[in-house]
């Protein structure tokens, strides 16, 4: 397996991109690589930009690239809704994210923690 080291620089753009609220150029790096943890960020970001539409398509790329959605990514989307004024939107994210955290809350009562790491580790 051969693994390739980029610079800093490049791996920081994306961060950089976001602390300056360019999320815009944020989302338009050709270099750029999906993963949920930046895209969770790219999210909040666009919900403070007031960008729902973006933050749906965002949403609908990550899905696309095969990403699935972890409860931080349902967070920054229904918090994006909500900034924008679009709780009907805000309502449906959190309706799709109830049945994950309905199935973390019986795990853990009926204490299947092997269960709970599966789950865990698919979302991640």
């Amino acid at each position: 397996m051969t693994m390739t080291f980029l610079p800093k620089a490049v791996l920081e753009a994306p961060d950089e991109a976001i602390k300056e609220k360019q999320w815009e150029s944020a989302l338009k790096q050709h270099w750029y690589e999906p993963r949920t943890k930046t895209d969770t960020k790219l999210l909040m970001m666009i919900g403070k930009c007031r960008q729902h539409e973006e933050a749906s398509l965002l949403y609908e790329v990550m899905q696309s690239d095969g990403l699935k959605p972890t409860i931080d990514v349902y967070a920054a989307l229904v918090s994006a809704f909500g900034q924008s004024g679009q709780l009907d939107k805000a309502f449906s994210a959190v309706a799709e994210m109830k049945p994950i955290s309905v199935i973390l809350i019986c795990c853990i009562k009926l204490r299947c923690f092997e269960l709970i790491r599966g789950i865990l580790a698919e979302m991640s």
